[in-house]
């Protein structure tokens, strides 16, 4: 990389790092003021903040495709503003050759989006979910609700867990057991299960069961219970499917398939994260033929403006893409595929047209 296109990923970039402050900040600051509407029982002030802090990557991950094409937008529209632009291409510098350079600094961008999804997002926001829940509870998940919580099946049994730790520790967990004809069999509730030994551990277990218009109780201290769910997959159960990493959705896309489930939403958020540094490499050409194109001329709040619409433009297609996916019968890869698409075509068109 040569001295001039140093210079132009320099400015690109700061210009990407000014509005990550900025948006980033504001979205922390009213995200944090709705954070303490949740403050109670062991949950206060400073984990709301910890948990602000431990959410600031996937806020990050999730705004990145959006920042990196106003980035672009911004750093060629100070080119163009300074008439930059006119003497690097006056120097002989091609049309292309700018858009290549944009493109390393875009290419960073792609890494650390990449980086973000696979190791750090799963993590933190796995933790900062978690730990909420557990001191929100204040040591008593195990009396929760059905409303809230999460849902598991295999084979006959619908499971629902109450809390789910990071460590792997279950607790409120309530198995209801359907004989063939679809008929409830029985619902087991447990206070909390643990894996240990390689295998399920339930303790303080109320076992009900049906038969002949009569219901039968048990009181079971402690038993095995015996299901193919690993401790490794708990996480996906937590988290969104846009908050896990690659290798899991993948994992348990193919889990959900064995057990006869929908894995739709995982395998298109899969493919959503496997395209997202083609996705930030397509708006980063749109950011580029808006300034070389139509708004060449304009004032720098102009060019943000239309950068926001297009950028949400881009995130609302991508959210229509899921449920048409589904409709239409779509394959998931192409669904996820084809608003980057569109853009990276649009992004070329407009491009090519400014010469």
């Amino acid at each position: 990389m040569n001295t001039i296109e140093r210079y132009i990923a320099r400015v690109v970039f700061s210009s990407f790092a000014a509005l990550a402050l900025i948006i980033l900040g504001l979205d922390l600051l009213f995200s944090f003021l709705t954070e303490l509407g949740d403050t109670r029982n062991q949950y206060q002030f400073v984990d709301a903040m910890m948990f602000m802090l431990m959410t600031t990557p996937r806020r990050l991950y999730e705004y990145l495709p959006l920042l990196a094409m106003i980035g672009a937008l911004v750093g060629i529209g100070r080119l163009a503003n300074n008439s930059e632009l006119v003497i690097l291409r006056a120097a002989g510098m091609s049309t292309y050759r700018i858009v290549y350079a944009v493109m390393k600094a875009a290419f960073f961008l792609m890494l650390v989006g990449f980086l973000l999804g696979q190791l750090v997002v799963p993590v933190s926001e796995e933790y900062a979910q978690t730990s909420k829940a557990i001191k929100m509870a204040d040591g008593k998940v195990q009396l929760s609700g059905k409303k809230k919580g999460f849902w598991h099946k295999e084979s006959s049994e619908f499971v629902h867990f109450s809390l789910v730790e990071p460590s792997g520790k279950l607790h409120g967990v309530t198995r209801y057991k359907f004989e063939a004809d679809q008929q409830l069999e029985s619902i087991e509730y447990s206070k909390m299960a643990e894996y240990t030994d390689g295998q399920w551990r339930l303790y303080d277990t109320e076992l009900t069961r049906f038969s002949n218009n009569k219901t039968q109780v048990e009181q079971i201290p402690e038993k095995i219970w015996d299901v193919s769910l690993q401790p490794a997959l708990l996480s996906v159960i937590v988290l969104k499917p846009d908050y896990l990493a690659m290798t899991d959705l993948y994992d348990l896309s193919d889990y959900l398939e064995q057990q006869g489930l929908d894995a739709s939403s995982f395998k298109l958020s899969f493919w959503r994260k496997a395209y997202q540094p083609l996705a930030i490499g397509a708006l980063v050409l749109i950011g580029i033929s808006f300034v070389f194109g139509p708004l060449r001329s304009v004032a720098m709040g102009t060019r943000l403006f239309y950068g926001i619409i297009t950028g949400l433009s881009f995130k609302y297609l991508q959210d229509f893409m899921g449920p048409a996916a589904t409709v239409f019968g779509i394959e998931a890869w192409l669904a996820a595929l084809l608003p980057t698409v569109l853009c990276a075509i649009l992004g070329w068109l407009m491009l090519k047209r400014a010469g």
